[in-house]
Order: C-alpha cells, then structure tokens, then sequence
C-alpha cells in the first residue's frame, strides 16, 4: 500500500478529534479561540520622537512602509502620532511581534473653552458643554506655559480622551489650535439621544445638534443610519455659547470603522482601554459582566487580573480588557488595572478636612472631587476611628483615594492590599507600599482563599505584578506583623 493512502483517514480522524477537543455536547460556551495573525486594539498611544514604534496598551506594534495612519480622517504619517493620541490599530502578528496595518487617530473634541475650574481637583475645563479631567498622565502641546496653566476661557484646543462611566472626558492629551473662524473645524463625538428627524436634531450630552445641512459618512450613508445609542462624530460648528453644533458632517463611526477594517472581527483578539460602566456581578461572585466605551464584556472566573483583584473591579475604574470577541462581546481573558489598586483599612493617625488628605500606614491619601466619601473626614477622628480606603496609585507615586468609609469590616487587624514589590522568603517577608510584613506566624491562603503552604506562597509572587492581602495587629510605620495573607491575583 502507498504511504500516502493513509494520510486521508488519517487527517480525517485528526480533525475529528481537533473539533471534539473544541467542544461539544453541553459544555458551557467559552471564549473563541484567539486568530493569532489579526488583532485590533483601542487605547492611548505612547509614542518617542522618531521612533517608528507605537505602543497601545504595553503592546508595542512596529509601522512599516504599508501601515495605514489616518488622522481626523486625513492621511498621515507615522511620524505625526503623539503620545496621548487614542487610536484604533488593526495589527497582524508574524509569531515575533505585532505590526500595524492601520492606524486610525480621531480626537473627541475641538472648540473653545467655555468654562475652567482650576482649583477643582482633578482640575477640569468645559467645551461644548463636555466637562474634561486632566489629571497627572496628561499630555499637553502648544499650550504657553505648557500645561493646565495654558488653557483659558475662550482659548481654542483640541482633546483626546476615554469618556468615563458618568460622562467626562478624562483628557489623555491636550492641544492647544489656531481657529480659523471662516472655516470652523469644531468636532464633537458621542451617543446619539432624543433624535428627532422632523427637527433634523439630536443631543450629544448637552449639546443639541442641528445636523438639517449636513452630508453622512462613510460614502452613501444616510439620515437613515441615524437611531438613538448609535455613537457619531460631528463636524461643523458651535455656538458662542457651547450648547448648540450646527453640524456640516455627521461621520457614523461603527460604518466608518467597517470601512477602514477596524471593527474587532468574530474571533480576533481585541485589547480595549475604557472605564467600567454598568458593572454586573453574578451570584457566586467570580463571573459577570460590564460596558467598556459601549461594548460588553463578560468575565469569569479564568479570567486573570493584573494590578488588583475582582474586588477592586467597579463602575468608574480605568481598566484594560485582553480577550476574543464572541458575536458583540468582549469576552475577557485578563483584565489590567491601569492604575494599581491599594486596599488599607486601620485607625488614621492623621486627618486634614480642609485640605482632603489622611494617614494611614505612615501614607498620605489625597480625596479629590471623585472621592466616594461615605464617611466625612470630619468624622474621622485621628488614632480611634477604624478607616477603610479603597485607592490607586497615580504616576507620581501619589495615593488617590476612590472610597472612604468608617468600617470595622476587619475586625481588630490592620489590613493592606497591593502589589508586592519584593519577596524574601529566606527572611519570610514581602514588602508593599514600603511597608514590610513579616509572615513567620502567618496562614496562607490562594487567590481562591485555600489553605497553601508558605512554600507555596512565595513561589506563586511575582514581585511588581501580584497583589496580595496583608492582615495583621503589630503595626509601627515601616513593618507589619502578619498573622494572615492571601493572593488575589
């Protein structure tokens, strides 16, 4: 018999066991497999000067002579990206890297500042009725002086930025425009809402816009394409006053994206950078799901976290989702915090109402505007009320806070969770927030809270990427005392 007579049954009988082994019968439905030749991400660039490689959510994707780079639907080059820029990429990977095929920059905002609030905190400004947050991760360009200090009333600017889960823009870049009032170039992007087609308007927040001489795009898109929720770009102009756009295009960005080969395909990897909104937990707590810039996303409980736990998941936290698109989902196989997530809970030793700031640890948390603050710090008084903090730790190394509340949820322990940035199992410590704690009389528990052993333990830290839980008594300002810890990522 020749050998190759065999090879038909054969790779029949393989592809019969290649699709059981993808599933079948009752299993309970999982995430697509990952394409690994396509991919598409949305995100904030970081880009060097000269520099021929852009990095969208730590992933750094070369550009080559074919890439496709596109602003504010102009052609363009690499070299014009700027780091702050939110881009849409379409990427494949070869097996040792990602490349860009297409790159589609496209700001959230152009006009005049109607409105600044520079002793808010964070600081913020207001275009088009749209209240924009800067915050230390800020990039601003031609601006004099460089920076919040440059934006005034009036002043002409563009911005680029993630809506968060209550509607602002939180600006990852901040440029400052000449505006040629002859030719208004102001843009204005968000969900469409009470459409009305007999008026030709529609709202984008607070804004009303008047889209009666408008064209559609992409090309042979019409009035049709409009439906409330459907996100959409205008061109056009503002009023003096901000609050009415009369528009001269109206660009539906889903349409546009299938045009340019940007919408995530069924399958493809997908990385989206966002803030959680509409946050669902199921019964059980290790599975549920959220919107990030209007996609769901699903998690369960082989879903990784990288800079916190699932219980630092909730609406309003800035997060990075990694998974496979199943039909309009997200389905997540990790999620990253893009800020590093800090859980203290002990009496404050220190306590500044007037100035939003507490100790805890020998740390210093600043509350800002965005603070949840279930407990007034009026109310705290320093070295007797029992404090919980639920925070993050901003560019600078700064602790911001994101809720406060008097809690004896503890009990009597201290209790202080982040990110290990050292581990000496030798000395039977690790190290967090610059505090030491020492585990020798401590149990050991797993991210699904079993009992390890303090072998175990130590070989499941990566220092600067697992969080752990730290519960203690004996506290002074740079040690802790550990009579439990747990990993909860």
């Amino acid at each position: 018999m020749h050998p190759n007579s065999l090879r038909t049954p054969l790779l029949v009988f393989c592809a019969v066991l290649a699709l059981a082994a993808c599933g079948g019968g009752n299993a309970p439905p999982s995430a697509p497999p990952v394409q690994a030749t396509a991919s598409t991400s949305f995100g904030v660039a970081s880009k060097a000067a000269g520099s021929s490689t852009v990095t969208v959510n730590g992933v750094a994707f070369a550009t080559n002579g074919s890439t496709v780079v596109r602003i504010d639907d102009n052609p363009k080059g690499v070299d014009d990206l700027r780091s702050g820029m939110v881009v849409k990429v379409r990427a494949r990977d070869d097996g040792t890297g990602r490349t860009a095929e297409r790159i589609e920059v496209e700001n959230e905002l152009r006009g005049a500042v109607t409105a600044i609030d520079p002793t808010a905190s964070p600081q913020n400004f207001t275009v088009g009725g749209l209240r924009v947050l800067v915050d230390d991760a800020t990039v601003y360009a031609n601006l004099n002086p460089l920076g919040f200090a440059g934006i005034a009333v009036g002043g002409y600017v563009e911005v680029h930025g993630i809506r968060d889960a209550a509607g602002n823009l939180r600006a990852t870049r901040v440029e400052g425009q000449a505006r040629d009032n002859a030719n208004p170039a102001d843009e204005l992007k968000g969900a469409v809402g009470a459409l009305d087609t007999n008026a030709n308007t529609f709202t984008l927040g607070a804004v009303t816009v008047n889209y009666g001489g408008a064209t559609f795009s992409p090309a042979g898109t019409t009035e049709a394409s409009l439906a409330n929720g459907v996100v959409v770009e205008v061109h056009g102009a503002f009023n003096t006053a901000g609050t009415v756009f009369t528009a001269t295009r109206v660009d539906i960005e889903d349409l546009e994206d299938d045009n340019g080969g940007l919408r995530p395909r069924d399958g493809e990897r997908n990385e989206t950078e966002g803030f959680v909104a509409n946050l669902s937990i199921a019964a059980g707590g290790t599975s549920g799901t959220f919107t990030l810039n209007g996609r769901a996303v699903s998690f369960s409980a082989s879903t990784q976290f990288r800079g916190g736990s699932l219980t630092d998941l909730a609406n309003n936290v800035r997060v990075e989702v990694d998974g496979a698109i199943s039909g309009s989902t997200l389905v997540a196989r990790e999620i990253r915090f893009k800020q590093s997530r800090v859980l203290l809970a002990t009496q404050a030793s220190a306590v500044d109402p007037v100035n939003g700031r507490l100790t805890l640890f020998g740390r210093s948390v600043q509350v800002n505007d965005l603070t949840e603050v279930r407990t007034p710090l009026s109310a705290i008084t320093p070295n007797a009320t029992r404090v919980e903090v639920r925070a993050f730790i901003d560019s600078t190394g700064a602790l911001i806070a994101e809720r406060i509340e008097a809690s004896n949820s503890g009990g009597p322990r201290d209790i202080v969770q982040a990110v290990v940035s050292a581990a000496d199992p030798a000395a039977r410590t690790v190290t967090l927030l610059g505090i030491t704690a020492f585990v020798n009389a401590a149990s050991f528990r797993d991210i699904n809270d079993q009992p390890i052993s303090e072998a175990q333990f130590f070989a499941a830290i990566t220092p600067n990427r697992t969080t752990v839980k730290v519960k203690g008594a004996s506290f002074n300002v740079t040690s802790l005392g550990a009579e439990e810890v747990e990993i909860e990522n």
